[in-house]
């Protein structure tokens, strides 16, 4: 996962900023408290979106308390408890780094082999913690992550191919969260469409990158510009816009029918404006790529 799925912080009123934030908190100290401190730099938004909608779907909502942390020692914050959502998705998180790490040691230069090697034991160690914890998620990532290496590799131009191991894997995840059949279907399929989105995000975001490194962009295999000046990256990214556009319709109509318990106007604050934000980001020509971690 990416950091894409984020909210528009200026537009969450007060109270919904600060449930977002517990989640978050309370994400950071699940990864440390059971995958030890290393595991904390895995947090992101999307994790902590996927946390959000595991929570949303409870009938009542997860204990929270003030407390104090490393990064703010002398405040303390709201933190949501330890809880089946934090759990599951701290364990998607150590999973999901063991796999990129270990496609880094084999795919990467030597910098990133370098650096893949050295992450290697700590990665190694916190995988079997959560394989052992939640053995389904282990095959359902690993069995996305060597889909997607495989179509790496066979340098596939089919973008709907591209993107769908992140999709399934998305959709897989989001069925966990539910034991009921007819919410797992609508759980799947909106899971389907926000893995591609997220794919499709994070490709546009790698673009000029890509291109550089000569490195696997399915935009760039697909596109029809040689990428020779900056407006044939924007043209590029204009041109994407149409299908990312399409795959988020799409996934708000899938939202609409979740029985939302809780946590409602946070997801509906991501959905229709943090990700619109995100993407007006991305495609803008004047961007620097930097993700903010802050809260």
């Amino acid at each position: 996962m990416f950091g894409y799925i984020r909210p528009l912080k200026p537009e969450l009123r007060i109270k919904d900023y600060e449930l977002y934030r517990s989640v978050y908190c309370g994400l950071c100290k699940e990864l440390g408290r059971t995958y030890g401190p290393l595991a904390r730099l895995t947090l992101n938004y999307d994790f902590t979106f996927l946390a959000i909608l595991e929570l949303s779907l409870q009938q009542n909502p997860p204990c929270a308390k003030k407390q104090h942390c490393m990064i703010h020692p002398f405040t303390k914050r709201l933190c949501c408890q330890s809880c089946s959502g934090l759990k599951l998705t701290a364990a998607a998180a150590l999973i999901m780094v063991y796999y990129k790490n270990l496609d880094n040691l084999y795919d990467s230069g030597i910098g990133g082999k370098i650096a893949a090697l050295a992450l290697y034991p700590f990665a190694a160690l916190s995988k079997r913690k959560a394989a052992k914890l939640y053995p389904q998620l282990d095959i359902i990532i690993g069995e996305a992550i060597e889909r997607q290496t495989k179509l790496e590799r066979e340098h596939c131009t089919s973008i709907d191919e591209a993107a769908d191991p992140t999709a399934t894997v998305l959709a897989k995840i989001c069925e966990l969260f539910s034991d009921n059949p007819k919410e797992q279907r609508v759980l799947s399929r909106f899971g389907y469409l926000t893995g591609r989105w997220v794919y499709l995000i994070d490709a546009l975001d790698d673009l000029e990158q890509d291109a550089a490194n000569n490195g696997y962009n399915v935009f760039l295999l697909s596109g029809a510009c040689n990428c020779a000046k900056p407006q044939d990256y924007f043209n590029i990214k204009k041109s994407a816009a149409e299908t990312i556009n399409l795959t988020h319709g799409e996934m708000t109509k899938a939202f609409q029918l979740l029985n939302l318990k809780q946590y409602a106007s946070i997801l509906e604050n991501i959905l229709f404006l943090g990700l619109p934000n995100t993407q007006a980001l991305v495609i803008s020509p004047r961007r620097s790529k930097k993700h903010d971690r802050s809260l």
